[in-house]
């Protein structure tokens, strides 16, 4: 008898018929968990896991069964990391351990866990609302982000903690950070806190995240003087001007909290770092501000930005999405990273003096890059929707990362020049054929959705691709590139009818994470699915259906049973 498999969870999304839909709408908004198996326990072979042990840390992700910890003891670890794990038993002894991180695992407790010497637990995006300090005396770091905690009053038994994370909960009563006399780095972003008076002991804090809350009165940071680092972005109307007071304070980000008095920012003249974007501004002038090294102005209304050519020591600028003209940048020999997305640009003649440029962006710009060759030092570059048609004034250069989306290339034939190339992304840019590709063996990243592809030939020669993106094109024989064993991502998408076979090979190919195929694809081909019974591990994007499973065939079968019955999915 052939052995059965059970759908674990699917969360379908039938789309004619309305009332499915909108269930199913409202169900993917809220907080996936991942749910408990059924299954008899099984003991973890150490064999397992000894040979990813590195540097004695550990890592095991993308939806691992662990439903004991135990074995984890019988290792040499110091830095243990689970993600995206489920049926985690929190049961863990371990006097090694001294760095703990279990994020997006759906644990509720760590009550079972006796780690005397861990120093740092990072616990994101779980469902953990209580801790005892008491069962980790010399803990240092804690992160507790997005998880369900309201009440925070367990902190008061860490009174040693340095660095503290609880973004994105909804916390009632944060009185108990005055008692953290030790705290250094503190993130409380997203928590809905209008008064922070609760911060006014903490006179070590180096530190300071408070973007996207209801701040509006920060006189208690004025008092602060050890701090370097303040992020009060996203909080409209805040009055900064008792930032003036700190004279150690040199990175900030004030992006998008409507600031019209700039005041306050000359004052500080210890500011190396600054972010400005979102704020409307039209007009500005921090010539003042030579100290800086990193200016941020994206997404504003600014035309002159004359003031810049004073800035003598930035190293990264950001004008994204404004109108200026950058005649003024071409002083600035120092700068390594630049961005000039959506800037208006026609040229580049007058920035070729920038030689020290490691990064360029200048996507979303009907621009002639001719001056390109000269930023020989480059390492990545994006030139998204540039209309550009030929790349030959590229192939001189050495670099790591390049964006060519939304470009009607001619030919691809001078990427063969850039052998260190490691992500590249040519979406649709109306390619046929992808040889030349074959060699680029180091690259690990390749997007090549929204094409005219028949053939992935070419990609089975290289060895070091892992994410791969072939999205809306003509493939048929996704056969070529079965043999590879590093893919973590891979996206097929919509296919002009593959093979039954191809497709078949391709999805036995159990190194992958993720899998990307639409739903009506896989219908038409669903009785040559029957056969696959081996897949370890995916998450598998169906069109809109979402859905976690151990086996893939057997499941997606009565996925489609249930949509049929249903008269859903054409």
């Amino acid at each position: 008898m052939a052995q059965q498999y059970s759908i674990i969870e699917y969360n379908t999304i039938i789309e004619t018929n309305p009332t499915q839909q909108q269930h199913n709408k409202t169900k993917t908004k809220q907080k996936q968990k991942p749910k408990k198996k059924k299954n008899p326990t099984q003991t973890q072979p150490i064999e397992k896991y000894q040979n990813d042990v590195e540097n004695n840390e550990l890592q095991i992700n993308n939806n691992e069964d662990l439903r004991t910890l135990n074995f984890i003891s019988q290792l040499n670890v110091s830095k243990l990391k689970l993600s995206n794990c489920y049926n985690i038993e929190p049961q863990l002894q371990s006097d090694q351990i001294r760095e703990l991180t279990i994020e997006e695992c759906g644990i509720s407790s760590v009550e079972g866990f006796q780690l005397e010497n861990i120093k740092v637990l990072n616990l994101p995006g779980n469902e953990v609302c209580e801790l005892n300090g008491d069962d980790f005396p010399h803990i240092r770091e804690l992160d507790i982000s997005n998880n369900d905690c309201d009440d925070i009053s367990f902190l008061e038994s860490m009174p040693k903690l340095k660095k503290l994370n609880m973004n994105m909960n909804r916390i009632d009563d944060m009185s108990v950070l005055e008692q953290l006399l030790s705290l250094e780095d503190l993130d409380i972003s997203e928590t809905k806190q209008g008064d922070i008076d609760s911060l006014k002991n903490l006179s070590k804090l180096k530190r300071l995240k408070l973007f996207w809350n209801d701040v509006v009165n920060i006189d208690v940071l004025g008092k602060l003087k050890n701090l370097e680092d303040v992020d009060v972005s996203y909080n409209a109307g805040v009055d900064i001007s008792p930032l003036m007071k700190l004279q150690k304070l040199v990175k900030l980000n004030v992006s998008c909290i409507n600031l019209t008095n700039f005041e306050t920012l000359l004052k500080i003249h210890s500011l190396k770092e600054l972010n400005l974007s979102r704020n409307g501004i039209k007009q500005l002038d921090l010539q003042q501000c030579t100290q800086l090294t990193s200016l941020t102005l994206a997404e504003n209304q600014l035309i002159d930005v004359s003031f810049i050519k004073f800035l003598v020591n930035l190293k990264h600028l950001d004008l994204s999405h404004n109108t200026a003209d950058v005649e003024p940048l071409s002083t600035l020999i120092q700068l390594t990273s630049l961005n000039l997305k959506d800037c208006n640009l026609c040229t580049l003649s007058t920035l070729k003096y920038l030689v020290n440029l490691e990064e360029l962006n200048i996507s979303d710009n009907q621009i002639d890059i001719t001056a390109i060759c000269c930023f020989t030092k480059l390492k990545i570059l994006q030139l998204n929707s540039c209309n550009i048609r030929n790349l030959s004034v590229l192939k001189n250069l050495n670099l790591e990362e390049l964006g060519l989306d939304e470009n009607e290339l001619e030919n691809i034939k001078d990427l063969q020049y850039m052998i260190g190339m490691k992500k590249l992304s040519l979406n649709g840019c109306g390619l046929y054929e992808i040889s030349i590709i074959r060699l680029l063996q180091k690259i690990k990243y390749l997007c090549l959705a929204n094409n005219k592809i028949i053939s992935l030939s070419p990609l089975a020669e290289i060895k070091t691709l892992s994410d791969l993106d072939i999205d809306s094109n003509f493939v048929q024989d996704l056969s070529k590139i079965q043999a590879h064993k590093n893919y973590k991502s891979y996206n097929i998408g919509t296919q002009q009818e593959p093979t039954a076979e191809s497709m078949k090979l391709a999805i036995r190919m159990d190194a992958i994470d993720q899998i990307n195929i639409q739903a009506r694809q896989i219908r038409r081909k669903i009785h040559n699915l029957k056969a696959v019974n081996n897949i370890k591990k995916e998450s598998i994007n169906m069109s809109k259906s979402m859905f976690n499973q151990v086996n893939f065939a057997n499941n997606v079968i009565r996925l489609f049973q249930k949509l049929d019955n249903n008269e859903g999915c054409q």
